[in-house]
């Protein structure tokens, strides 16, 4: 029999820092985000009235989720990116299963569960503003748009649009936002974002409880626009719809959603697809101290799970940089020199050097990046195996289905003691380690560091504690003592302004990172399972309470 979890964390902080001039709720609030393993439907044209039974088959399970969400006062809820109908439909097929999605800017005060009537078809529309409205929670969900063509020199073949697109629904159904996905990642059954004009979308709402929200979709984390665009004019907090492939060392979805939040000082709402057998997984709610509550599952047909949490109101990314307390790293005499080799690690070739002795310090320099590691080492089990581990510095641009450029800083672990597997895909490791690991970047990716440090843990990968490992925005990743074994710890740098221009250019969803595993609406406002983690200013204390549904 299958279960679904449910998981709580309460958190109680005694003050929290206000760093944005958007007006913030000083208490927080509760947010719920599913890891949802999508019903999916067959890869041939199906009749509308098909299309909608295949997608009810998901909605009911968003149903099922909202109303135990509720029960644990969530107040609002966040569904994956292509959970009603996978990611793999093509242009024509997944023409029936798409509805025509109004601006809620034109088309005011629109509650499709008491009024569906104003647009044609609206059966998901209805669907969810019944559920947010039966339930009195926001609804976040993605879904397909289809929109009339009228500019003929852009218009695609068909003579219509196709979007990849959020929706935003608050506590009495009303639709609040729409956002259409930018940066399409091989879906070619959709057109990107304002594909129609030259505008960027910029899509935000307001809540009663949290202020302001943010909304963009998976891919579009990686560029600056619209999500750091966003941040960078005063928004806390962001709704996130995914369907993340993880793509590890630097792009696990927990790692760099995390790490994301972390650098930028807000908090996300980022909801995954659960198919770890076709590597998406990784589900949280993260914030500027690091994860307040995720699910990180990469077991093969491992069900969807539920998880709600106490969300800060926000917190100060500079105080968050600060890190708690005194870090004592080792302290070194002199530096061995070691032999420099290369390896790629996600087809991006890398200089790296050995990290293999009990304590040290070494470097590496790929043309200006340069990676400096002072460290000391253990095994975390004397009588298991001993792990090789590598340094490793990286500086151009990477291809992928859109590229991009970023220089990296990277300590990970080889699979065995040949240098062509540092960087390759593993869940297993037996190093403790305490460390500060200095990058020296250039000017424009110094700006927008993302830290990462993830651990083994029982044969997953997860986050370490927030209170295990400092990051100074200067380029300085300090780790003080771990208390479980290292995977891969990185500081990997974007500088948006180098990135190459162009957009989608590649057909299927997929291949890129299997290959790489070696105008506003209103405001906006985004562990492992056994461990408890999510310090503000000052935490008292927090309790984890675990439900079952079966």
């Amino acid at each position: 029999m299958s279960s679904q979890w449910t998981i709580r964390l309460v958190i109680i902080v005694t003050s929290l820092a206000m760093t944005s001039a958007l007006t913030m709720r000083p208490s927080g609030y509760i947010a719920a985000v599913y890891a949802h393993r999508p019903v999916l439907p067959p890869h041939h044209n199906v009749s509308r009235p098909e299309a909608v039974h295949n997608m009810m088959q998901n909605l009911n399970i968003y149903e099922q989720q909202t109303r135990t969400a509720a029960k644990q006062g969530a107040q609002i809820i966040v569904f994956p990116e292509d959970g009603l109908y996978g990611y793999m439909l093509s242009r024509s097929v997944i023409r029936t299963y798409l509805e025509p999605i109004p601006d809620p800017l034109t088309i005011t005060s629109w509650v499709p569960c008491t009024d569906p009537g104003r647009v044609s078809p609206s059966d998901v529309l209805q669907y969810l503003s019944c559920m947010a409205r039966n339930n009195s929670m926001y609804v976040v969900a993605n879904m397909g748009d289809i929109q009339p063509c009228t500019d003929t020199k852009q218009c695609p073949p068909d003579g219509h649009y196709q979007y990849n697109t959020d929706v935003v629904f608050d506590s009495a159904g009303q639709l609040v936002a729409r956002y259409h996905k930018r940066t399409l990642f091989g879906e070619k059954m959709f057109d990107p974002g304002f594909s129609s004009g030259s505008m960027s979308e910029r899509i935000t709402f307001d809540t009663p409880f949290a202020g302001p929200f943010g909304v963009f979709t998976c891919f579009d984390i990686l560029f600056y626009d619209p999500a750091v665009h966003l941040v960078e004019q005063g928004f806390k907090n962001f709704v996130f719809p995914t369907a993340w492939m993880d793509s590890y060392p630097f792009l696990d979805a927990v790692g760099f959603h995390s790490a994301w939040a972390r650098r930028h000082g807000i908090n996300l709402l980022a909801a995954n697809l659960q198919l770890p057998e076709n590597r998406f997984a990784g589900t949280g709610v993260y914030s500027a101290t690091g994860p307040v509550g995720y699910y990180y599952n990469k077991t093969a047909g491992s069900d969807g799970r539920l998880v709600v949490v106490d969300v800060p109101a926000g917190d100060d990314v500079t105080a968050v940089n600060k890190g708690e307390g005194n870090v004592k790293v080792p302290e070194v005499k002199s530096e061995k020199v070691v032999p420099i080799f290369q390896t790629p690690i996600r087809r991006d070739t890398f200089n790296l050097v050995e990290v293999n002795e009990a304590s040290g310090q070494t470097s590496v320099c790929m043309e200006n990046t340069c990676c400096s590691l002072s460290y000391r080492r253990s095994e975390f089990d004397p009588d298991s195996q001993r792990d090789h581990f590598a340094l490793g510095a990286f500086q151009g641009v990477h291809n992928s289905k859109r590229d991009w450029y970023f220089e990296a800083c990277v300590l990970v672990r080889c699979t065995s003691n040949s240098g062509s597997t540092c960087g390759a895909l593993t869940w297993d490791s037996n190093t403790l380690f305490s460390f500060n690991m200095t990058a020296q970047l250039s000017s424009g990716a110094a700006k927008y560091i993302y830290p990462e440090v993830l651990v083994a843990n029982n044969g997953q990968v997860a986050l370490t504690l927030p209170r295990e490992w400092q990051f100074d925005q200067g380029g300085v990743l300090k780790v003080p003592g771990l208390t479980r074994p290292l995977l891969a710890a990185a500081l990997y740098a974007r500088d948006y302004s180098k990135d190459p221009s162009g957009e989608d250019v590649s057909d299927t969803r997929g291949a890129d990172l299997a290959d790489d595993s070696s105008g506003t609406q209103g405001f906006v406002r985004g562990h492992n399972l056994l461990l408890c983690v999510g310090s503000v200013a000052a935490v008292l204390f927090c309790v984890v309470t675990i439900g079952f549904a079966l």
